[in-house]
């Protein structure tokens, strides 16, 4: 037994579109580059026991929708945050870490409206000064 046409198109919420020409669906491996929100995630090594950690939410247009850049160091046998940049909370900011103290000191870069201006800041400070954040972490 079939289902009627009326039944499908109010079970998935669709308007009756009587006469509208069919749409051909996208096919399975269509270039996925191009889909809106294309995650990326991936380390970068900045020293012997230094890494940046980069996860980046692109656009159709190749711009940033979200993303987090966090410098890490080995402390021992773990990896600990030294400085984080994210677009949590409604704004890029800064979250900066210190060994031995809970929680971190947040410091507001930009708003969402400057995300691309937020990344590049957050890149020229990780990947240009991850020897000072490194020193800030261990010694204040």
């Amino acid at each position: 037994m079939t289902k009627a046409k009326g039944r499908h198109r109010r079970e998935s919420q669709l308007p009756e579109i009587s006469g509208a020409p069919e749409v051909a669906e996208a096919s399975p491996d269509a270039d996925e580059g191009d889909e809106p929100g294309k995650v990326e995630e991936y380390k970068a090594p900045l020293g012997e026991s230094d890494r940046v950690v980069v996860r980046i939410v692109i656009g159709m247009r190749g711009q940033p929708l979200d993303f987090a850049l966090i410098q890490q160091v080995r402390d021992g046998e773990r990896w600990r945050d030294v400085v984080r940049y994210d677009c949590s909370h409604g704004e890029v900011h800064e979250d900066r870490y210190m060994k031995g103290q809970k929680g971190a000191t947040k410091k507001e870069i930009c708003g969402l409206a400057e995300i691309e201006d937020g990344y590049k800041i957050a890149e020229d400070a990780i990947f240009d000064g991850w020897e000072e954040n490194r020193r800030r972490y261990f010694d204040g």
